[in-house]
């Protein structure tokens, strides 16, 4: 047997958005699409996003802000 992913859907999330960013060579200040698009693209919950975006401003990728 082999062991089974421990990936959680947030880090998931937060691999594919940083991957997203980078790819789409977003420029330092460039707004990422709203939330909801954002959950629609990546079948994700707002919740699991919220958590990857907290993950990405923790790893100095994204910062939050108001709007």
């Amino acid at each position: 047997m082999k062991p089974l992913n421990k990936i959680s859907l947030t880090e998931q999330a937060a691999e594919a958005i940083k991957r997203w960013i980078l790819t789409n060579h977003f420029q330092v200040g460039e707004r990422l699409p709203a939330e909801r698009q954002l959950c629609e693209t990546l079948g994700i919950s707002r919740n699991v996003l919220r958590e990857a975006l907290g993950v990405l401003v923790g790893q100095n990728i994204v910062t939050k802000g108001p709007g």
